[in-house]
C-alpha cells in the first residue's frame, strides 16, 4: 500500500475509534448537548469551559503521518478564553489547525509548537474543528485545550430613609445589608459570567422606590421594580452595579384619609408619627433645662464676685414664658426649696410643619454643703401638645422625671454643674384615617453636664458655658385599637452646645442693678434618630445651627428683679427657624432665718469704676501733671536721671486718661529743639505712650538744659 493509502486508511480508523468515543459517551464530547443559545448557569463557567478543563477535548495522535480531526459541539459564555496548546514530541507537525465552525474562523492553522488564546465572541453552543497530522518518523502529536471562565463583579446597593436590617434571596444566595443612616452595599467579586436573579424580600415598614443598574454594557439586564428583583445579564469584564431604593410608604393626600390601611400600614405610619414626637419632645426638655439648680443662677452676683440675693433665671426655644420662686433669701439658709415653671411653643418649618406646645414645672430641694458646693434632688412635671395638619397627627403626653443634681465652684472664675434624671410618660396618639385615641408608655433617662467660665474686666463680663446633654426614651409595644401590632422602639438624642455670654453691669446709687446682654450659642446634635420622617415627608432638621440672644436684667435690693430676653434661633440651618422671647422674674418669699448679712452691693463711678456702695469713688483726675526732665549739658540727648523721671511722670499720668503731652524744649535753636522733641517722643513710644500726643509748646523758655513736659489729663 503506497503512503498515500496508508493516510487514507489511517483516517477511517481514526474516524472509526472517534465514533466509538462518541457513542459510548453518550453523545458529543463534553458530558452533553445544552441547546443553542441558552444561558450560561448561575456561578459556574460554561459547560463547554468545565470540558476543556477536564481535557475532555485534547487531541492526540500516536501514529506518524496519521492525519486526525475532532469536531465538538458544546456550550460557551462569551468572554471565555481557550487556550490551544501544540506539542509534536520533539519533531514537527504537517498539519496542526483549529477552527471556530460556528463563526468561521481558523484559530490556528501549521503553526510549530506554540500556545494561542482565542475569546469566544458570542455566548451559545460553538462548533471547533481540531486537526493535526505528525511528520515521518515522530510518534506523537497533541493539541491540548484549557479554559479561563469569563468573569465579571456585581455589588448590590440599599438606599433607604428608613433604617433597618434589608433581605435579598436569589442566585448569588441569601444575604442582608443593614442601612444606618448611610446607604450600604454587598460585593460578589469574581462572578461567572452569566445570569443573575436578586430578590429583595419585602418588609412592613418600607416600599421599594426603584432600581437602577449600571455597567451593563449591553444593556442585557432586566429590572422588575413591581417584583422586586433584577435579571442580571453580567458579560466578561463587567462591574454591575445595582441600586434598590426603598422610601417610607407614602402617605394619603391631604385631607383624604387611605382607603382600607392594612395592619402594616397602620404599624408603619404609627411607628414613624411617635419618632417624630419623642425626638421633638425630648429636643424641648433639653432646650427647658432648670436654672435654679445652678448655683451661679441662684446666685448670679457670685458672677460679678458679689453675693446677694438669690434669684431664678431660664431660657428656651419658641415663644417661651418662664416663671419661678425660692423658700431661700441669701446664703442664711443652706437648705432651698424652689419651684420653675416654663413654656415654650415650637413649629418646624419643614414639608411636614409640625407645630406644637411644651411646659414643664420642676420642683427641687438643695443643700448648700459648703459656699462652693450645692447638692439637691429635683422632680419635674410636663405636658406636650403636637399636631401635624397636613397629614391629621395628634399626640399628647404627660410625663415625669426624677433624680439628683450637683452643682460646684471649681476655681474663682469656673462652676460646674450636673443632672441625672429617670422617668416615665404617658401618650395619646390619633392619625386620621389609621388610628383613632391610642395610647402608649414611654420610659426615659437624662445626663447633663455644664462647665462655665467667667472673666470680668471692670463693668463687663464675660461668661461661656459648654454643655453636654443626652436623653434617651423607649416606647414600649403596644397593640393598637384597630388591632395592628406596633414594636417598640428607642429614640436618643444627644447635643453639645456652646454658649458664650457677654454682659454690662451698672448699679445706680438706690442700689439697682442694670444688665444687658448677649449671648451667641452654637448647637449640634452629634446624636439623632434616623429616619425622622411621616411616610412621604420630610420633618428632619440640621444637626447643627446658632442663636443668636439678646437680653436686659433689672434687679432690686430688695430680691425682686426682672430679665428679658430675645432671641432668633437658626442661624446655619436651612429649614428650620425659630424666634423667642423669654422673662426670668425673681420672686424671694418665705421667712429667712437667720441670714448672714449682707456684703454691700456696687455703684459705678463718674469714671466708669465699680466700687462697693459703702466705698467713695476715686477722686477725679487733675487737670495737668508737669514733670522737669534734664538733657545732657548743651545736647539733645536725655541724661540718666532725665530718662528716669520722664518715665516716671508717664507711668503717674497714665493712671488716667491722658489727652495730650506739651513739652517745652528750653532751647530758641530750632534744630536742637526738633531733636529734644524726637528724644522724648522716643522715650514716651517705648514705655508705651499712643503716637500723636507729643506737640511742642508755642513760646519756649529760656534756654537750659531742663525741659518741662506737661501731661493734660481728663
Amino acid at each position: 500500500m503506497d503512503q498515500s493509502g496508508r493516510r487514507q486508511a489511517s483516517r477511517l480508523c481514526v474516524a472509526f475509534v472517534f465514533a466509538l468515543v462518541v457513542l459510548t459517551s453518550g453523545g458529543a464530547l463534553g458530558g452533553g448537548v445544552l441547546v443553542a443559545g441558552a444561558a450560561a448557569q448561575a456561578i459556574s463557567p460554561s459547560a463547554g469551559c468545565t470540558a476543556a478543563n477536564a481535557g475532555t477535548y485534547d487531541l492526540t495522535t500516536n501514529t506518524p503521518l496519521v492525519p486526525l480531526v475532532n469536531n465538538f459541539t458544546d456550550d460557551f459564555t462569551a468572554g471565555e478564553v481557550l487556550t490551544f496548546t501544540t506539542n509534536n514530541g520533539g519533531g514537527g507537525f504537517v498539519t496542526s489547525r483549529a477552527d471556530d465552525v460556528t463563526a468561521g474562523v481558523t484559530v490556528f492553522s501549521s503553526i510549530p509548537e506554540t500556545t494561542v488564546n482565542y475569546s469566544i465572541p458570542e455566548t451559545g453552543a460553538r462548533n471547533f474543528s481540531l486537526a493535526l497530522e505528525t511528520e515521518p518518523d515522530f510518534a506523537t502529536g497533541e493539541i491540548a485545550l484549557a479554559c479561563t471562565p469569563a468573569q465579571g463583579d456585581i455589588t448590590i446597593t440599599k438606599d433607604s430613609d428608613i433604617d433597618g436590617d434589608f433581605n435579598f434571596s436569589g442566585d448569588l444566595g441569601d444575604f442582608t445589608i443593614t442601612i444606618g443612616g448611610e446607604p450600604a452595599s454587598q460585593s460578589f467579586p469574581g462572578v461567572f459570567a452569566g445570569s443573575y436573579v436578586v430578590s429583595e424580600i419585602a418588609g412592613a415598614d418600607t416600599e421599594l422606590e426603584s432600581i437602577v443598574c449600571t455597567g451593563d454594557n449591553d444593556n442585557g439586564t432586566i429590572i422588575d421594580v413591581a417584583a422586586g428583583q433584577v435579571t442580571i445579564d453580567l458579560d466578561a469584564g463587567e462591574n454591575i452595579q445595582c441600586t434598590f431604593t426603598n422610601r417610607a410608604p407614602a402617605p394619603p393626600a391631604p385631607g383624604a384619609p387611605p382607603v382600607n390601611p392594612t395592619s402594616a400600614d397602620i404599624a408603619v405610619v404609627s411607628n414613624h408619627v411617635i419618632r417624630n414626637f419623642l425626638y421633638r419632645r425630648s429636643s424641648q426638655m433639653l432646650n427647658e433645662q432648670p436654672d435654679r439648680a445652678s448655683i451661679t443662677r441662684k446666685n448670679p452676683d457670685r458672677l460679678w464676685s458679689d453675693a446677694v440675693d438669690l434669684s431664678v433665671q431660664a431660657s428656651s426655644g419658641g415663644v417661651d414664658a418662664r416663671a419661678g420662686a425660692s423658700s431661700n433669701g441669701a446664703w442664711g439658709n443652706r437648705l432651698d426649696v424652689w419651684v420653675e415653671g416654663r413654656y415654650a411653643s415650637y413649629r418646624y418649618d419643614n414639608q411636614a410643619r409640625s407645630e406644637g406646645d411644651f411646659g414643664v414645672v420642676y420642683l427641687g430641694v438643695d443643700y448648700l454643703v459648703s459656699d462652693k458646693v450645692l447638692i439637691g434632688a429635683l422632680g419635674q412635671v410636663d405636658w406636650t401638645s403636637e399636631t401635624t395638619p397636613i397629614v391629621g397627627e395628634d399626640v399628647d403626653g404627660n410625663g415625669w422625671m426624677a433624680g439628683p443634681y450637683l452643682s460646684a465652684q471649681l476655681d474663682q472664675n469656673l462652676y460646674f454643674d450636673a443632672r441625672a434624671a429617670w422617668g416615665r410618660s404617658s401618650n395619646t396618639l390619633s392619625i386620621e384615617g389609621f388610628t383613632g385615641d391610642d395610647d402608649f408608655d414611654t420610659s426615659r433617662w437624662l445626663l447633663q453636664g455644664a462647665l462655665t467660665g467667667n472673666r470680668q474686666f471692670g463693668a463687663w463680663r464675660l461668661t461661656p458655658t459648654a454643655i453636654v446633654s443626652y436623653i434617651e426614651e423607649h416606647q414600649d409595644a403596644y397593640t393598637s385599637g384597630t388591632g395592628a401590632f406596633i414594636s417598640e422602639q428607642t429614640v436618643a438624642l444627644g447635643r453639645v452646645s456652646f454658649e458664650p455670654e457677654l454682659a454690662w453691669r451698672r448699679v445706680t446709687q438706690a442700689g439697682v442693678v442694670i444688665e444687658p446682654h448677649v449671648r451667641l450659642a452654637g448647637l449640634w446634635d452629634f446624636e439623632s434618630p434616623n429616619g425622622l420622617s411621616i411616610p412621604g415627608w420630610t420633618v428632619t432638621t440640621d444637626d447643627v445651627r446658632m442663636r443668636a440672644e439678646a437680653g436686659l436684667y433689672v434687679g432690686f435690693q430688695n430680691g425682686f428683679g426682672l430679665r428679658a430676653a430675645g432671641g432668633y434661633d437658626g442661624i446655619g440651618a436651612e429649614n428650620y427657624h425659630a424666634y423667642s422671647a423669654r422673662l426670668w422674674l425673681d420672686v424671694p418669699f418665705g421667712r429667712r432665718s437667720a441670714p448672714k448679712p449682707k456684703r454691700p452691693t456696687l455703684k459705678t463711678c463718674a469714671d466708669g469704676s465699680m466700687v462697693a456702695m459703702t466705698d467713695a469713688c476715686p477722686p477725679p483726675p487733675p487737670p495737668t501733671m508737669r514733670a522737669l526732665i534734664a538733657f545732657k549739658p548743651g545736647k539733645a540727648a536725655l541724661s540718666e536721671d532725665g530718662a528716669a523721671a520722664l518715665r516716671g511722670a508717664w507711668n503717674d499720668a497714665s493712671a488716667y486718661d491722658v489727652t495730650s503731652i506739651v513739652v517745652d524744649p528750653a532751647t530758641s535753636d530750632s534744630a536742637l529743639a526738633e531733636q529734644r522733641m524726637a528724644a522724648i517722643e522716643a522715650l514716651l513710644s517705648d514705655v508705651g505712650a499712643p503716637p500723636g500726643l507729643v506737640a511742642p509748646t508755642p513760646a519756649p523758655g529760656a534756654q537750659s538744659d531742663m525741659a518741662e513736659v506737661t501731661f493734660n489729663l481728663r
